[in-house]
């Protein structure tokens, strides 16, 4: 399912454009309203967001669900329960890059349906279908933010399932050689080790009395990480962290109120470690063209 490529600004990857008019500036109360108009109803969006932390959440874990979901309930309201419409109310600018990311975790929801499911539940969410212009509207959101200057760890989380979105995207996210956002990976790492991303939380005072918050960290920093090594390997490219003792490598610590398939998502992400270091090093191999690795035979080896 590909959308209409002509609406969707590729000139540049975070568009400071209105959705509806590309060609007028962008004002934020515009930006709202187009959102509003895009979103369907309350209840299908926790659908959806039911279906994402079922079965996408587990591979891509960074984020804190309860946390997420918390700020979603606060920021989406359906005023009138005999209208779908549904309008954002924000707290603060940061708001944008929660939105952001559940526009794209709508649209990731939707491409993990597969449209043959005959369940009574599917049928209802396919009423409702998640277009490839969300990700248009995720990277409008995220366009209110300076982030080749500043960031912070809701920006991080968009970024990177941004990022997640492009490589597996089933529209040309990333090209056919999936390398076209590269430069967005660079970025993500970059704003991860400004933030301090790569220490463990732990370590900050005013971060490790909440074990939640930790998790949340070492979660978002092990993701990150293994997308630098996948996605090194997926487009031929040298890793971007390359210093392996730049990094502390700490895992979760699953609380009691999580879910039960917190422990298993652990457990996981310390088995990906061993396999990134693989990647690593076969990545290294690759690039290291600065090494001879085939010379001309001498006339006395070819006697």
């Amino acid at each position: 399912e590909r959308f209409n490529s002509d609406q969707d600004n590729k000139s540049a990857l975070f568009p400071l454009t209105s959705l509806t008019n590309i060609s007028k500036p962008l004002y934020i109360d515009e930006l709202r309203s187009d959102i509003e108009k895009m979103l369907p109803p309350k209840s299908i969006i926790e659908s959806y967001l039911d279906r994402f932390f079922k079965y996408i959440y587990p591979f891509f874990p960074a984020v804190d669900e309860k946390f997420y979901r918390a700020r979603i309930e606060k920021f989406i309201v359906q005023e009138d329960q005999n209208s779908p419409a549904v309008k954002l109310v924000f707290e603060d600018k940061f708001d944008f890059a929660f939105l952001a990311t559940l526009l794209i975790f709508l649209r990731f929801a939707y491409i993990s349906i597969d449209p043959t499911t005959s369940t009574e539940d599917v049928s209802e969410l396919l009423k409702y279908p998640i277009q490839g212009t969300f990700i248009t509207a995720a990277q409008t959101a995220l366009s209110q933010f300076k982030i080749m200057r500043k960031t912070k760890l809701h920006i991080v989380q968009a970024l990177f399932y941004l990022k997640v979105y492009l490589t597996y995207a089933p529209e040309d996210g990333d090209g056919k050689e999936l390398n076209q956002s590269q430069i967005l990976s660079g970025t993500i790492i970059q704003s991860a080790f400004t933030m301090g991303l790569n220490r463990d939380a732990a370590k900050y005072s005013h971060l490790s009395n909440f074990q939640g918050y930790v998790n949340l960290w070492r979660k978002l920093w092990l993701s990150i990480l293994s997308m630098d090594r996948v996605g090194s390997v997926l487009s031929g490219q040298s890793c971007v962290i390359q210093n392996v003792n730049s990094y502390e490598i700490m895992f979760p610590e699953p609380l009691d109120q999580d879910s039960p398939m917190e422990p298993i998502i652990v457990e996981e992400l310390e088995k990906q470690q061993r396999l990134n270091q693989l990647l690593l090093e076969i990545s290294n191999l690759v690039n290291n063209i600065g090494c001879l690795l085939y010379t001309s035979p001498s006339p006395r080896d070819s006697t």
